[in-house]
């Protein structure tokens, strides 16, 4: 099984481009570089009656999102660095203004991963 670190696997999503059209298909890019790498992972993984994340590589947290409001987007990633399971959080977005989330969330980092918005 492979592993990576946050900043590696951020880097390894940054230098991917993606063909997609919504937030549910630049997952599957997501998903399909994660098997192409042989990286062991959770989809749609549930940490809480309320909160389920993109994706669990490891102990990272993966989030896509291509519309949500900064505010919406730091309560979701607060909320996800508050469960044990992960360690560090990987935000993979669209949007310019997500660059703004702070670095670090409970003590556990926060890579963001700002994709040009090529969505075809």
């Amino acid at each position: 099984m492979v592993t990576l670190s946050a900043p590696d696997l951020a880097k390894l999503i940054r230098n991917t481009v993606f063909r997609f059209s919504d937030e549910a298909a630049l997952q599957d890019g997501i998903e399909v570089l994660l098997q192409r790498h042989g990286l062991d992972y959770r989809r749609e993984m549930i940490l809480s009656p309320q909160d389920r994340i993109d994706f669990m590589v490891g102990d990272i947290g993966i989030e896509v999102k291509v519309a949500s409001p900064l505010s919406s987007v730091q309560r979701q990633l607060f909320r996800y660095a508050k469960d044990q399971r992960v360690k560090s959080l990987i935000l993979v977005t669209t949007r310019a203004m997500h660059k703004q989330c702070p670095e670090e969330l409970l003590g556990k980092s926060v890579e963001v991963v700002h994709l040009l918005a090529s969505i075809f």
